[in-house]
């Protein structure tokens, strides 16, 4: 079961430098960045179809512009391990803790194109 997710269409700015995140979705699945102790970024593990591990870091600029953003350090790793594309979609979702673990966890999915199968367009995911 999915607690909460977002996807996004990824544009130039998306691929090229940082990944903006939705306001309204960061809040939800990032809620330890909501109260008022001073922390403008967190870190966290998002894993891919095949399990592997990916470590990002979502923040919230202090001053200007506070649209929140994935970094991108752990973000343009993943671009380029991935191969994405502008077009390509991809799918942030924060899970509910797995039995005998305290903690959500998050999982990352890529959706590259729609293809066409049996006459039916279907969208293709890693």
């Amino acid at each position: 079961m999915v607690v909460k997710s977002f996807k996004k269409k990824l544009v130039s700015t998306d691929l090229n430098q940082k990944l903006s995140v939705p306001s309204k979705k960061y809040r939800q699945l990032f809620p330890s960045l909501n109260n008022n102790d001073g922390r403008h970024a967190v870190e966290f593990e998002a894993r891919d179809k095949s399990g592997a591990p990916w470590k990002f870091t979502c923040s919230i600029r202090k001053k200007g512009h506070p649209k929140p953003v994935i970094n991108s350090k752990g973000w343009r790793q993943f671009v380029r391990a991935k191969g994405l594309k502008e077009g390509n979609e991809i799918i942030f979702s924060k899970h509910p803790p797995r039995t005998g673990s305290g903690t959500s966890y998050y999982t990352i999915d890529v959706v590259r194109k729609k293809v066409p199968i049996f006459g039916i367009l279907v969208d293709v995911q890693e």
